[in-house]
């Protein structure tokens, strides 16, 4: 029984679970906190490595 008929038969839609799951992975990844964080990580590796 494969993934789409078992999510199915518990009477969840795929594509609604499939929205909530990217939802989730967005706001995971890209708040602007998670956005922030990443940025100053880059420069901070680049500054670095400038300074060697």
């Amino acid at each position: 029984m494969n993934k789409v008929v078992c999510v199915q038969v518990m009477g969840v839609n795929p594509a609604s679970l499939l929205g909530m799951q990217g939802g989730k992975f967005v706001n995971e990844n890209f708040s602007w906190d998670i956005i922030v964080k990443k940025y100053n990580n880059f420069f901070s590796e680049l500054y670095r490595d400038m300074s060697e």
